[in-house]
């Protein structure tokens, strides 16, 4: 039986699949099936398994189409027997040729780590050639841990976990509470009790620069921010980095947020009252929002054009 299965999440992107597959025939480990999960496409991708023999590929396709997070997280949740499972995006690729190689021998080896991680290098329309290179450097550490590394900035990118399925056998992903932003807590969950995580310092994945094209973030409330932060603040231990980090993502997610929900004025007020804001944590790159909150997201990218002619 085959230890890890890589499911594929899918929708009108064919194209984009084949060089996601493409990138998993360089792995080294070949010991894992695929499952490419169809969220009723009008692209039809059945003859895909025809064009990877070396694959072993299975295809099923939803009765009804249930959008990408929910597709997403089928995907995940997906009652596979393989010890392991990774999600892996359509549109993305794997980067490091020894990434399955590495992760089933480190998780094998190390009963503990529950998901296994790397960075991203990010690209927008060719995807670049992939590395060769074991992944033999990396942090370990507890649900704390993790959640220090979001808040210092770290790249942690959802579609390169591999997960020990067992781990995340029970969890659900809380969508009512935290839209498009629940990966982050579905991971947090994964670590109760004591587990551990494992990020590779070297890159791992190809990831695919969608930029303002990517609406899957259009139904995201300033509540659901709100949420994702009080559970941050809840796992760590250092207030400093907390707040330096809240504050900033506060105010610059504040024109995306803002259309549907509080003012400037009252939006700040709440998050103070929350515990999520300090003015003493600005920065800078905090306030990159402010002029757009000022002139008008219209004006404000009409200006930016003006500057960058």
């Amino acid at each position: 039986m085959k230890k890890l299965t890589v499911t594929i999440p899918c929708f009108n992107q064919k194209n984009l699949l084949i060089e996601c597959l493409n990138s998993l025939c360089k792995q080294t480990y070949k010991d894992f099936s695929v499952l490419i999960i169809d969220d009723c496409s009008k692209e039809d991708y059945t003859d895909i398994l025809k064009t990877f023999p070396g694959l072993d590929i299975k295809y099923i396709r939803n009765e009804g189409n249930l959008g990408a997070m929910k597709n997403m997280f089928k995907a995940i949740k997906y009652p596979v027997d393989t010890e392991y499972v990774l999600c892996l995006h359509e549109d993305d690729a794997i980067a490091s040729i020894r990434y399955f190689e590495d992760s089933v021998k480190l998780m094998d080896e190390n009963r503990d780590v529950v998901f296994t991680a790397g960075k991203p290098i990010w690209f927008k329309k060719t995807i670049p050639p992939c590395i060769d290179g074991n992944n033999n450097k990396y942090i370990s550490g507890n649900i704390t841990s993790f959640v220090d590394l979001i808040l210092d900035y770290e790249a942690i990118i959802f579609g390169s976990i591999i997960y020990r399925k067992e781990s995340i056998k029970v969890l659900e992903p809380e969508l009512n509470k935290y839209h498009t932003l629940c990966d982050r807590p579905f991971l947090i969950s994964s670590l109760k009790g004591e587990k551990r995580f494992a990020l590779f310092d070297n890159p791992i994945i190809f990831v695919r620069d969608h930029g303002i094209s990517d609406k899957r973030s259009s139904g995201l409330r300033q509540e659901h921010l709100f949420n994702l932060l009080i559970e941050y603040k809840k796992y760590t231990r250092n207030d400093k980095l907390f707040i330096k980090f809240s504050t900033n993502v506060i105010l610059n997610n504040y024109i995306g947020l803002k259309k549907m929900d509080l003012p400037l004025f009252k939006y700040i007020s709440k998050t103070i009252k929350l515990g999520l804001f300090r003015f003493s944590g600005i920065r800078i790159y905090g306030l990159v929002s402010i002029p757009f909150y000022i002139l008008g997201d219209k004006n404000m990218r009409r200006l930016i054009y003006l500057i960058k002619k």
